[in-house]
């Protein structure tokens, strides 16, 4: 069967012979040229019934999946969907070794980042410690809490380079007196699967989470990545894999519902200029300005990246998740370009995978600006 036969099969409404080769796609893609390759070559390789350039060419693996290219296609062509696909055809042996080996241990122990039990159980314990010395109170992290309305499922890695954080959401949901919970398990994110197109392990990922629901009974998922990953779990983007017994809800607009039922209160704004990173593939006009408002709340001065603000280029930071640091200059340099050319004092991720690459960026020098997430920022305005 043909590439072109089997994408039709796979992905609805693929329409791939519909492509004008406008190049639009391969205009607004971060990695467009590396590998010689880029978006509108591998479509039209495809319709013209080339096989094994677009299975083998390294460069599916530069695409964070990030969605810009979809965003402009005047056709509607699923590019990130058709990427996914090409990517789950890679036997195993065939992955980047990095790749396969951080799969291997998600496999085995949950994440990516080789956190065992006994670390994720020490971190939390250090974020009590943090809670303790910023408050001079003991303030106890809910660990395996049946019943909760909030589970929250932070991904170790974020436990591992900045705990603080973890204590920083306890205090959030301390002030708004949320029943919440943690769970014992160090399960990392979901977004490397998605990278790395293994629906196998994706699916085992959700049972996982589901299993978790199962046996806590929460009402609400809290997911620390990006908000485009938090309610559909799919590159198409069309298939709700959870059941409807919980939502899933991102920071974001879980601090907003605080601030509007009045069940937590800011005493004062930031000052200083700050930007934010806009989670990749966010293009509902809704939800940008639930983000923004909430920005608007937070800093006295506020600046969009770009404009439009769905302008702001994906990171890269799943690439860094997979251990593909080598991979990620594209992104780096747009990026960097962009925080370039808007006058700020820090920029701000409303998702962790964000804020781990902003870290990096930052310890290797690459920009000078403040980096946080947000429940440090809404923590340090309702505790100071």
């Amino acid at each position: 069967m043909t590439l072109n036969r089997l994408l039709d099969k796979e992905i609805e409404g693929c329409q791939i012979q519909s492509c004008l080769g406008c190049n639009s796609c391969t205009n607004v893609c971060p990695v467009s040229g590396f590998e010689d390759m880029n978006p509108s070559k591998l479509i039209q390789l495809i319709i013209d019934g080339e096989n094994q350039v677009p299975l083998n060419t390294k460069w599916i693996w530069y695409c964070c999946q990030c969605g810009n290219c979809k965003a402009v296609c005047p056709m509607d062509i699923p590019i990130p969907s058709i990427i996914h696909i090409l990517k789950s055809l890679q036997p195993e042996e065939m992955l980047p070794s990095k790749v396969r080996e951080r799969l291997q241990k998600w496999k085995v122990i949950g994440n990516t980042s080789s956190i065992y039990p006994g670390d994720y159980i020490s971190f939390i314990k250090k974020a009590e410690a943090i809670i303790k010395k910023k408050t001079g109170k003991i303030l106890k992290i809910p660990i395996d809490k049946r019943d909760s309305k909030v589970f929250l499922l932070v991904d170790p890695e974020i436990l591992k380079e900045a705990p603080e954080v973890l204590s920083d959401y306890a205090l959030i949901f301390h002030k708004a007196k949320e029943s919440w919970t943690i769970p014992s398990t160090p399960l990392g994110t979901f977004d490397p699967f998605i990278m790395a197109g293994r629906a196998d392990l994706a699916n085992l990922w959700i049972d996982r989470v589901y299993d978790l629901f199962k046996t806590f009974k929460f009402q609400r998922l809290l997911i620390d990545d990006c908000q485009n990953r938090l309610s559909l779990f799919s590159p198409q983007g069309d298939k709700k894999f959870f059941p409807v017994e919980f939502e899933i809800i991102n920071l974001s607009l879980l601090i907003k519902e605080y601030l509007k039922k009045g069940t937590l209160k800011l005493k004062k704004r930031k000052t200083g200029c700050q930007t934010f990173q806009i989670p990749c593939g966010l293009k509902e006009e809704n939800d940008q300005r639930t983000i923004l408002s909430l920005m608007r709340e937070l800093f006295n001065c506020v600046r969009n990246m770009t404009v439009p603000i769905e302008n702001s280029n994906c990171c890269g930071g799943s690439l860094l998740r997979m251990g593909l640091k080598d991979l990620m200059s594209g992104y780096d340099s747009l990026k960097i370009l962009q925080l370039k050319q808007i006058q700020c004092d820090g920029i701000i991720t409303v998702c962790a995978t964000c804020f781990l690459k902003f870290l990096q960026l930052k310890e290797e020098g690459m920009i000078n600006k403040t980096c946080l997430f947000l429940p440090q920022i809404v923590s340090e305005l309702i505790i100071s």
